[in-house]
């Protein structure tokens, strides 16, 4: 199964760092990478969203082409010793992102998207050498619909194991949900 559209929030802290602070964190769904090159997500094939606390932007890409970019001031980014909210919603055609109720990107489209049965969330955040911060998660919540359509199929029924009824009686069928990993 494939997750073709999700809504994901989670809390972040960053900051407390020497200089201007690290690189930022990265939301990513996709194909992932090893750390190194998913925390900055230029190598990741699929739906990535950056907060760069070191450059002061969110950008979004797809398979590694930039959707959207928009400038936010680093001191914004940056919580400091306060918790921030992200909101990454997905709709299946289009994205749109939230941090701290203030919504930076809304219904981006995302040509030709194609979810891949190998694809996983994940989260990363990266630091240079000279420039360091804090990065905590928490409260990660990923919510999905439907990863495949409910149909109506013909349901008889027996007492024995033997003698079914013929009346045909419609049934609706909806395979339950599995997670298949998470890293």
């Amino acid at each position: 199964y494939v997750v073709d559209n999700f809504d994901v929030s989670f809390k972040v802290l960053m900051g407390g760092g020497l200089g201007t602070g690290g690189d930022g964190l990265s939301f990513c769904y996709g194909d992932l990478p090893d750390v190194e090159k998913f925390a900055t997500s230029k190598e990741t094939s699929g739906l990535c969203v950056i907060l760069s606390t070191s450059e002061g932007h969110i950008t979004s890409m797809y398979n590694g082409r930039i959707l959207a970019t928009h400038m936010v001031d680093v001191g914004v980014l940056r919580t400091g010793e306060t918790w921030g909210d992200v909101r990454i919603l997905h709709d299946g055609s289009s994205l749109t992102v939230e941090y701290n109720k203030v919504v930076y990107m809304e219904a981006v489209e995302v040509s030709e998207w194609l979810v891949m049965p190998r694809w996983q969330f994940g989260i990363a955040a990266h630091t240079g050498t000279t420039q360091k911060d804090n990065h905590w998660v928490d409260d990660v919540s990923i919510k999905s619909g439907a990863y495949h359509e409910s149909m109506n199929v013909p349901l008889e029924i027996s007492s024995n194991g033997q003698q079914f009824s013929i009346t045909q009686v419609s049934f609706e069928y909806n395979l339950p949900s599995v997670v298949s990993s998470f890293f």
